[in-house]
């Protein structure tokens, strides 16, 4: 496998569902990523070749990680570190705000070789904007408030794309650049989420990782192991649950917006004893006219 680094350079402010409209996330995930493509490769006709590839383990994403300049950042691994400050209190929250690690030192970390005050980078600023609904057929009418992220200078989000041959890798840089158009995230129609794309393929430490063998292995998108691989998946690991749920973005699904079915996924950063494939989810209801998909496949490093 082949990987790359697709730059997202935001030319607006950006909203990630934080759960509620005026709180917004700082990176979206590899769901949502994969779902904003597939919208783009119906679009073009090309949403059969992207699934074909996906499932096939053809094509791969990671969900999206900030980069500051030209270091890319990898979460902070699910995993105890000792360390000889352990009982610095001002050590431990150092520790539990830090959420990103520059890739190439993600050893250091793990052999609590790093400086956290070096690590402690902010790579945007958090604010709300107001809007005012002028449809009728809105369900917010009036003023309402939007919670927004904007990146400082030099600063973005990042996926990695991983890709079996040539034709994966043209399919990816195809539904990239015409998603860069669309933008990504919650409130496109009001202009945020759009994004200039340039690909990195120099991804020579990150692949090192992904490759290597260990006892340990850190997920680097939302993932869930297929019935058969639960339960040797969850067996001396360490992790995290989040629920993912959401609306179905297609006006050929129902006559009204419908929403998809609650899944429940393992988040980046999880670790585990031993990799597992996970897949595709159809979270589509009953009454639904066509599939709906949840992208729920690991891409691992070993930690």
């Amino acid at each position: 496998m082949n990987y790359a680094f697709f730059k997202f350079k935001f030319r607006t402010a950006v909203h990630f569902g934080g759960g509620t409209l005026n709180s917004t996330n700082s990176c979206f995930l590899a769901d949502t990523l994969f779902s904003a493509l597939y919208l783009e490769a119906m679009k073009l006709n090309l949403h059969e070749k992207l699934y074909s590839l996906v499932s096939g383990s053809q094509l791969c994403f990671s969900d999206s990680f900030p980069y500051m300049g030209g270091v890319y950042y990898l979460p902070k691994p699910m995993k105890n570190i000792e360390n000889s400050k352990q009982g610095d209190s001002k050590e431990k929250k150092l520790l539990k705000k830090i959420k990103y690690l520059p890739c190439d030192k993600i050893d250091d970390f793990l052999k609590s070789r790093l400086d956290l005050m070096a690590l402690a980078h902010k790579f945007c600023d958090f604010s709300e904007d107001t809007k005012v609904t002028i449809r009728q057929e809105e369900a917010i009418q009036g003023p309402y408030r939007v919670g927004v992220c904007t990146f400082l200078d030099n600063c973005g989000l990042y996926v990695i794309v991983g890709y079996e041959n040539q034709e994966a890798f043209e399919l990816a840089k195809v539904l990239f650049e015409a998603l860069q158009y669309s933008g990504i995230g919650g409130k496109r129609t009001s202009g945020y989420g759009k994004f200039a794309v340039e690909i990195d393929t120099k991804s020579e430490a990150v692949k090192k990782l992904i490759e290597r063998n260990s006892d340990m292995y850190m997920t680097l998108a939302v993932s869930l192991p297929e019935a058969e691989e639960l339960s040797s998946a969850i067996a001396g690991s360490s992790y995290l649950l989040i629920k993912r749920s959401g609306f179905v973005m297609s006006d050929n699904y129902a006559r009204e917006q419908r929403r998809k079915q609650d899944s429940f996924v393992f988040a980046a950063g999880s670790c585990f004893t031993s990799r597992f494939k996970g897949g595709i989810l159809n979270v589509a209801g009953d009454d639904g006219l066509h599939p709906v998909y949840r992208y729920a496949v690991p891409m691992f490093i070993g930690v």
